[in-house]
């Protein structure tokens, strides 16, 4: 079915991944990233002859209860039926056409996925013959046909082009000849009726479904039985989850093309889940997937190979990881799995009797940042700088510090300005110290900050001596837990000897006594 509308699985999830953002976003009623999303949506699509638009004012349309109004959704169309509406998103409700789109109605909890028209142009759309084959009549009243409330956003699009596709352009024209072509192919609707049997928990029945289509070339209907049988445990399958029927059909779904399966049949050799553990038949099948394209499997093949004491290979590992990150199709995608692979290289770094990795992470933090500056800079250099700290000189750590204020993180002010006050990587700037510091508490309670600032007052650090200045910062300094110890010494002292306030010596001892009882 997706070789049927020209995608490929990556590519599918790459769909995915905007739709939950869209999702995400519009829940809010604001959209921050909409033009990159309908631009990234827009490049996947291309290579399929369709196009996606945004809209985001009120707009009534055929839905599954009859005409209903949305707030905002994505619209797709072939670029032979809409080309020209979508360029003026302004124009759909009035203007002829069918398009296919993902909204959230108002009478639904949810984004739902269906192909309809504008409400203003119905009458009209009604004439053509692919109103008849696309849309049915209730009791007199017409409503979008196939539309679904799962969460499987990219596989259910994909389903609703290929029957969107299996209509001739002249069908969707007012007065266009009619077509002898079957609509929708068997295959489909199989698939649709398993999907939607599925959804409802209807498994037994799912399951027949599925293996028609599959039976019928469909090559993701065996992958979906393998996933009831590996997942649920529903009334009525009392052999749920059952991990050899799942192995079984797993296994058929890898034979007809669907890289997933072999991801599966990794972890179950991995794993033991039906079947002995079996490392050597893990990494086949795994080393299947990777060829294939699959990202995942090269993660979990560097994951055998960092922690399987039998086959443990970390260079081999850190080369299955450079195969992800060569799957990116784009500076984005590739920054992101350099992300995620110096995040993995950390948690490996981090458990008991490894090896440390940190000098990895910060080398593939580094080349997100360089691949990805707006997007993941401001953390990768954070990270870089906390971690390659064992590695790396003061100047460097201190440059990464810097690099990331400038993107947008301000979490590293108070560590800067410490560079400064100290001169650590850098020469001793009390006057930028000041800055820094300045900036960490104008942002949040920053106890840190307020210790640092306290004792530059209390010497006249590149401040004019201030004891009163001091001890509001010494005070503040309080609330947190840094340096709690030596903020009791100094208050001890400033109400020793009277600096900037009268002496107390009651309560000079009472803070000394503090000090003392800060150690263990």
């Amino acid at each position: 079915m997706i070789e049927r509308v020209g995608l490929e699985f990556a590519e599918r999830q790459r769909l995915e991944g905007n739709f939950a953002e869209f999702a995400k976003s519009s829940y809010k009623g604001h959209y921050p990233r909409s033009k990159d999303i309908t631009k990234d949506l827009n490049q996947c699509l291309e290579k399929i002859g369709w196009v996606c638009a945004l809209y985001k004012t009120p707009f009534k349309l055929l839905g599954p209860k009859g005409v209903q109004s949305v707030e905002s959704m994505l619209i797709f169309a072939p670029q032979s039926i809409l080309q020209e509406d979508l360029v003026n998103t302004a124009k759909l409700e009035r203007a002829h056409g069918f398009y296919v789109c993902w909204a959230n109605l108002d009478d639904d909890n949810g984004h739902i996925w269906l192909i309809t028209c504008g409400a203003q142009n119905l009458k009209e759309a009604q004439n053509t013959p692919a109103f008849t084959k696309l849309f049915k009549n209730s009791r007199g009243t017409c409503h979008a046909q196939y539309h679904f409330d799962t969460y499987r956003y990219a596989l259910d699009f994909l389903r609703l082009v290929a029957l969107f596709d299996d209509l001739p352009v002249q069908d969707f024209k007012a007065g266009g000849e009619g077509s002898n072509q079957a609509f929708p192919r068997k295959v489909d609707v199989y698939f649709l009726r398993a999907l939607r049997a599925d959804n409802y928990r209807y498994f037994q029945k799912a399951i027949r479904y599925y293996e028609k289509s599959a039976e019928l070339g469909d090559v993701e209907g065996f992958y979906q039985i393998g996933e009831i049988y590996h997942h649920y445990r529903p009334t009525g399958i009392t052999e749920c989850p059952n991990f050899a029927k799942a192995l079984e059909y797993f296994k058929k779904a890898g034979e007809m093309g669907d890289f997933r399966a072999y991801e599966m049949l990794g972890r179950f050799y991995a794993r033991g889940n039906g079947v002995a553990v079996d490392i050597q038949q893990s990494l086949g099948y795994l080393n299947l997937a990777a060829d294939m394209g699959s990202e995942i499997a090269c993660f979990n093949l560097a994951d055998i190979y960092l922690y399987n004491e039998g086959v443990k290979d970390p260079e081999k590992a850190q080369a299955y990881y450079n195969k992800a990150i060569k799957m990116g199709k784009s500076k984005l995608e590739r920054a992101r799995i350099c992300h995620r692979v110096a995040k993995r290289y950390l948690e490996h770094s981090q458990g008991a009797g490894l090896d440390k990795e940190d000098k990895k992470a910060v080398f593939y933090y580094q080349k997100a940042a360089i691949l990805a500056t707006e997007v993941f800079g401001a953390e990768a250099y954070n990270r870089m700088a906390y971690w390659g700290k064992k590695y790396y000189s003061y100047a460097q750590t201190l440059e990464w510090c810097l690099q990331a204020i400038e993107l947008g993180n301000t979490k590293l002010y108070t560590y800067v300005g410490r560079s400064y006050y100290e001169g650590r990587g850098c020469v001793q700037n009390y006057q930028k110290a000041l800055e820094y510091f300045q900036k960490a508490i104008a942002i949040k309670e920053d106890y840190e900050a307020y210790f640092a600032l306290a004792e530059m007052y209390f010497n006249g650090e590149g401040v004019p001596q201030d004891y009163s200045k001091a001890l509001a910062y010494y005070t503040k300094a309080l609330g947190g837990r840094y340096e709690k110890q030596e903020v009791f010494r100094r208050l001890s002292q400033i109400y020793d000897k009277g600096l900037g306030v009268e002496p107390d010596l009651k309560k000079a001892f009472e803070y000394l006594k503090k000090s003392c009882g800060m150690w263990d």
